[in-house]
């Protein structure tokens, strides 16, 4: 069980990183449609690489990401494992968060930013789901 939770947690954070490759690819308008913001948007269509760099580290990450989740699955290995792992899932819960903030919030929030929001909470909880059974497994407490 726990190593198919972490590589439905690599699948999904290796899909995330190649979505944000699709996004350098298509441009300025991945960058509006996926929340960029205008300025992101602006500068790749006036031919700017910051656009791009910014978004290739966020590609890396995600990798990442990826790979630490195939080392908790035994396919690698990584340093720090569990420290990562914990990581991981606590940048995406508090990415997720932003969904009990939203009711306070003066300014309107989007679709897409709700809509993302709630997708990194469950994806934060798989990760945490996956920490707890790596935790079990590895007798780690």
């Amino acid at each position: 069980m726990n190593e198919i939770t972490w590589l439905v947690c690599a699948v999904i954070n290796a899909a995330i990183a190649i979505l944000h490759l699709y996004i350098i690819y298509v441009g300025a308008p991945a960058y509006r449609y996926f929340g960029a913001g205008e300025a992101m948007a602006t500068k790749a269509e006036n031919g700017s690489w910051i656009p791009a760099i910014v978004t290739l580290g966020v590609t890396a990450v995600f990798f990442i990401f990826s790979y630490y989740n195939l080392a908790a699955a035994k396919y690698f290995t990584a340093p720090f494992l569990l420290y990562g792992l914990m990581a991981i899932a606590a940048i995406y819960v508090l990415r997720g968060s932003v969904v009990l903030a939203i009711p306070f919030m003066k300014e309107p929030v989007s679709d897409f930013d709700k809509v993302s929001s709630f997708i990194a909470l469950g994806i934060g909880l798989l990760h945490c789901f996956g920490v707890y059974l790596y935790e079990n497994q590895q007798g780690v407490y």
